[in-house]
């Protein structure tokens, strides 16, 4: 098939896949009635789904606007007892204000019943405010 177009072994590897599809044999016994092989049969298949090759957009560039949106961020602490509390996780003010609360009413390293600490998960780094 060397001698053959780009466009002519698609069009050729495309009827043959059409005649794989009513075969109803295996990709293996196919391929072997066929003399190709089977890494040639995958590699069409991926190919000639993935469509006619696009050509490069000549011209320049253009671009489009887009926007920005920032990502939310919530910070959940986990009381004793099971209670949960959220706090925007943009506002680290609020975030160690909660925590310091949380942990003087409780007192330090006083696990919840869901065995965690009432601590803040989410937040970067190694966890302490």
């Amino acid at each position: 098939m060397s001698g053959h177009s780009s466009e002519a072994t698609r069009e050729i590897w495309r009827r043959r896949m059409e005649r794989y599809s009513r075969s109803g044999r295996s990709v293996v016994r196919f391929c072997a009635g066929e003399g190709v092989s089977v890494a040639s049969f995958y590699y069409w298949r991926k190919k000639l789904k993935a469509g006619p090759r696009r050509r490069p957009v000549s011209g320049p560039p253009t671009f489009r606007p887009v926007a920005v949106v920032p990502a939310a961020s919530t910070v959940s602490v986990y009381l004793p007892g099971g209670a949960r509390i959220e706090v925007d996780g943009h506002d680290l003010n609020a975030v160690r204000t909660v925590v310091a609360e949380v942990t003087q009413a409780n007192g330090p390293g006083t696990a919840s019943s869901e065995g965690r600490s009432p601590v803040a998960d989410g937040l970067p780094g190694d966890g302490s405010c």
